[in-house]
């Protein structure tokens, strides 16, 4: 007797990925701001709110933003291979810093409850994917967790705010100085090229960490990159 059979997942891959993918909460939030340059945004704020239970934080990006077909078949596909079909971003040419699919297993790393917002200049809606990763647990199907997406009322400009609840760990400045660190590199804070009249010149990338209502920096690197601008 012959039969075929498919794999199956288990929903704790999720978790489990997250945790051997992204194993420093740095680097996942790291992989969050480079999505932003990856999305062709010229400005990303990685916002730290409350503390305790409460914490939350939110990486909000002035990007391109995703379509439902971006967001389902990309974001949404373990192992989707949109990136790698796409080096390079489609309006200012950036090649990509994020690596390939890890966005998502970085939001679980971060916290247990992501509530993505993202739209882009042609969509007449936003849309709304909210996501609590405490369901992704052993003994449960990967296709039988649900998660919701919503069409919402248009209220911010174009681009993509990741936001992330019930944070898995406490943020010390050692390392949110390291998080700002490491996306130095990707930081131009003045045009690439010339942007007059070129609508595709790409006009640089600046990130700022704001810890309850102020901007963090690190002085050190700050006054350094004075003396040799």
């Amino acid at each position: 007797m012959s039969e075929e059979l498919a794999f199956e997942t288990d929903a704790a891959i999720i978790t489990r990925l997250g945790s051997e993918l992204v194993a420093k909460q740095e680097t996942a939030l790291i992989e969050l701001v480079k999505n932003g340059f990856d999305a062709d945004a010229t400005k990303v704020d990685v916002v730290f709110e409350g503390f305790g239970p409460s914490a939350a934080l939110e990486v909000r990006d002035n990007g391109s933003g995703m379509t439902r077909r971006e967001l389902i078949h990309g974001f949404m596909r373990l192992a989707s291979d949109l990136k790698v079909q796409s080096p390079r971003s489609p309006r200012f040419g950036r090649r990509r810093a994020g690596r390939k699919g890890i966005g998502r297993f970085a939001a679980q790393r971060l916290g247990d409850r992501l509530v993505l917002t993202t739209r882009t200049e042609a969509a007449s809606a936003a849309l709304r994917l909210n996501v609590d990763w405490r369901q992704f647990v052993p003994g449960r199907r990967l296709e039988d967790v649900r998660v919701s997406l919503d069409e919402i009322p248009i209220s911010d400009a174009p681009g993509t705010t990741i936001r992330i609840e019930i944070l898995r760990d406490f943020w010390s400045e050692a390392q949110t100085k390291r998080c700002w660190r490491g996306v130095l590199a990707l930081q131009q804070p003045f045009p690439v090229v010339p942007v007059i009249n070129k609508d595709d010149a790409d006009p640089g990338f600046s990130v700022r960490i704001l810890q309850s209502g102020s901007i963090f920096e690190d002085e050190y690197l700050v006054a350094n990159m004075q003396r040799n601008p």
